[in-house]
């Protein structure tokens, strides 16, 4: 409509335009003027109200510029209805818009200069974009309108199709969707949802409701495609507002605490209710009501729904960087269920599904950094890795695992130590330590505790394998953690009292040894700070962390036994020196292991060539054994479930003889106390338990016994320990007239 404005017309004004309207002094040409846009204007009464606005100046602008002549300072004042004094004082202060000249009248007429023209002109241009922009939002409306009812209709489709199998909760009024499934029915679904989840996740939850099945429903996506599953350190920009999937390791949950998502208030002027939706961290309450009030508002009620905060941090086994990733994720409503709580444990590992955002992060002047922190608003959550269950194993499972517990208890332990871990050579007695540790059943932690599994400690020189084999039964137990000695502190094993920014309060954030579940082994002890070494002997002796500290006041459970291993302090292991002195370890810090093992460099060339040899094997891949890893795994897991075998009346005779006769090899250098005994007892249960035996047996104890004998504690082998008949008879007759007494 304006293409008549164009630099030609505008230049056509002259040069001289800028300063006169018109280079004749007549009345008749100084009254008569053409402006380039005057047709528009006065043709396009909203044009008028949309450039000229109210002030004075603006509506001389209007008279001037839809008459074509020029105005007397009278002529203006009776058509604004305004005194002229008034007219003639706004000309004079913006007088470099007006030209003003006197006709052969003697009489001053004022007309517009080149620069109100062109101010004109924008107004014009501008108003014009705007109608074109307004015409384009109305436009792309009505497309997402009809994408919307689309989407809706698509989604209503594939719910009636696959009904049977989005797998719907009616009691939590959740629906659960496979991804993967729904990319077989239509791909426009696929792309809005990774594109614009929030959204499209709210249209398939309009779409339930209006099928009338579920109120206010929530729907829940499962199964994402490989390029959606992420590590916490692979996420970048352009992954925000992205549908992705994330596994991690539980680190902590917050306090579930409620959060208001819309609030009502009422206008005490006219009555009127005004909803205001809570999508900032601060509280918004409405600036004005339609009456014209402002502020004031009285709040009738709160939308709250239940909300948490979970950490999540990287599993490392899935990573290259050895300091893991965290991420704050934050939970709602269903999420947070009673049945679901349990998924949230601290150590536990979950797969989330959710929408990743930006959080402004406030400075402590009081505004916000340019840099902002990733959020993770979650979808779903499942459990990632589930305990292996013996009700799910095969029978060709359980036939091998049966198949080799009686291999073991016809043939000894020599049947399982050939297969665990065959890289290395050697170490059989070692290897059989390690063994009944993994079949012990699990501690119990409570206000019965049970304590089955024995803390193992392997000492000795450097190079000699010792970390191999902890990472091989770190490898082949669900839930174990390996740790550094020197690249934590205990704060780290333990757990550490850190300040909560989401609720205010303070927080627990539980260490290594709380998160581990069975096995939790503890490479290169030796490094451990001085000041942190007493922090491990609560956990290492009595399996519980007390934390007292700030408002935080509990004991944890740390039900894990523990396998360390400890280099000595000079890289050489000395026969006449103690432990103390040699590792850099406290004596309260090795009373608590059961059983220690020194693992010595020996030069012996036999020995030494088919270490050479297996070393090579390896290399060349061509390790041989009986049974894989998986299938000690699932060995060791079934016999962990088996029933806590029973200690009869001879053999708890039996093990009271030995461990009487063990005391007299005690001396200043080697403590033979009840902790060996107790050690003693551990094994010759697990040697039961590995038999799948109800009963502990003669074997066991021999068993047990030689484990001990290769020990640093050097107690004697079984042989040393052969009970003659009228011995065993004496014993029953003293026990008998104990019973009768």
């Amino acid at each position: 409509m304006n293409k008549n404005i164009t630099k030609k017309s505008q230049k056509g004004m002259g040069k001289s335009s800028v300063t006169s309207v018109t280079s004749v002094t007549s009345v008749t040409s100084v009254t008569s003027v053409t402006y380039p846009f005057v047709t528009c204007v006065t043709c396009n009464t909203p044009i008028w109200n949309a450039i000229f606005g109210e002030s004075a100046l603006d509506k001389i602008w209007g008279i001037l510029a839809c008459e074509e002549r020029g105005f007397t300072y009278d002529e203006i004042a009776k058509k604004l209805g305004k005194k002229e004094s008034t007219i003639r004082m706004t000309i004079s202060r913006n007088k470099q818009y007006f030209d003003i000249k006197k006709g052969n009248d003697k009489i001053c007429y004022t007309s517009l200069l080149h620069i109100a023209v062109d101010e004109i002109n924008q107004r014009i241009k501008d108003f014009e974009e705007n109608k074109q922009k307004i015409k384009e939002r109305e436009l792309e409306k009505e497309n997402l309108k009809s994408k919307s009812e689309n989407i809706i209709q698509d989604f209503k489709n594939f719910y009636e199709l696959h009904k049977k199998d989005v797998g719907i909760s009616i009691k939590d009024n959740v629906l659960n969707i496979d991804f993967m499934k729904m990319t077989k029915f239509n791909l426009d679904l696929i792309d809005e949802l990774e594109s614009n989840p929030e959204e499209t996740l709210r249209l398939f939850e309009s779409a339930i409701e209006d099928l009338g099945l579920i109120k206010d429903p929530r729907v829940r996506i499962i199964n994402l495609p490989k390029h959606s599953q992420l590590n916490i350190e692979q996420l970048r920009p352009k992954h925000l507002n992205e549908l992705i999937s994330l596994s991690g390791r539980i680190i902590t949950l917050s306090d579930v605490r409620p959060q208001c998502i819309s609030a009502k208030f009422e206008c005490p002027s006219c009555g009127t209710i005004i909803e205001v939706l809570q999508v900032d961290k601060k509280f918004k309450e409405p600036t004005r009501c339609s009456c014209g009030r402002k502020g004031g508002f009285r709040l009738l009620s709160k939308e709250l729904i239940e909300t948490a905060r979970l950490i999540l941090e990287d599993l490392q086994e899935k990573t290259d960087n050895p300091h893991a990733k965290r991420l704050n994720c934050y939970l709602r409503e269903d999420l947070l269920s009673y049945e679901l709580m349990g998924l949230y444990n601290p150590g536990g590992e979950v797969e989330l599904v959710g929408v990743l955002k930006e959080v402004p992060i406030p400075l402590a002047t009081g505004g916000l950094s340019t840099r902002f922190e990733h959020a993770f608003e979650v979808n779903s959550v499942i459990n990632s890795k589930e305990e292996i269950e013996v009700d799910k194993f095969t029978k060709e499972e359980l036939d091998e695992i049966k198949k080799l517990s009686k291999e073991i208890d016809e043939e000894g332990l020599e049947k399982i130590t050939s297969s665990f871990c065959p890289s290395i050579y050697g170490y059989g007695e070692v290897k059989k330590a390690l063994v009944l540790q993994l079949a012990a059943q699990r501690n119990k932690i409570g206000k019965k505790s049970e304590i089955s599994k024995p803390n193992i400690l392997l000492i000795g020189d450097p190079g000699t394998s010792k970390t191999i084999l902890g990472e091989f039964s770190v490898a082949i137990t669900p839930g174990a953690r390996k740790s550094v000695g020197g690249s934590a502190s205990a704060v780290g094993f333990t757990g550490a009292v850190v300040r909560d920014d989401f609720s205010g309060g303070w927080r627990l954030e539980p260490g290594a040894i709380v998160l581990t579940k069975d096995l939790f082994m503890l490479d290169e002890l030796n490094n451990i700070k001085d000041e942190d070494k007493p922090r491990l002997q609560e956990a290492l002796s009595e399996h519980t962390i007390t934390v007292d500290k700030a408002t935080i006041h509990t004991k944890l459970s740390a039900p894990s036994c523990c396998l360390a291993t400890a280099n000595p302090v000079h890289g050489v292991f000395k026969e006449n020196e103690d432990l103390v002195t040699q590792f850099n370890l406290n004596p309260a810090i090795i009373n608590r292991f059961d059983i220690i093992f020194v693992v010595k460099d020996i030069v012996n060339e036999a020995k030494d060539f088919k270490i050479a040899k297996k070393m090579n094997d390896r290399e060349m891949k061509k390790l041989s054994f009986d049974y894989s890893e998986d299938i000690l795994t699932k060995f060791f897991i079934y016999v962990k479930e088996q029933p806590e075998p029973k200690m009869t009346e001879e053999i708890s005779d039996r093990m009271a003889v030995i461990y009487s006769r063990l005391r007299k090899y005690k001396t200043d250098s080697l403590n033979i106390n009840p902790r060996v005994h107790k050690a003693f007892q551990l094994f010759c249960k697990a040697s039961a338990r590995i038999r799948l035996s109800e009963f502990i047996e003669e074997k066991d104890i021999e068993r047990a016994l030689n484990i001990l004998s290769e020990s640093y504690f050097k107690t004697p082998s079984y042989k040393h320990f052969e009970i003659k008949e009228e011995e065993n008879e004496n014993q029953s007759k003293e026990r008998t007239k104990e019973v009768s007494l």
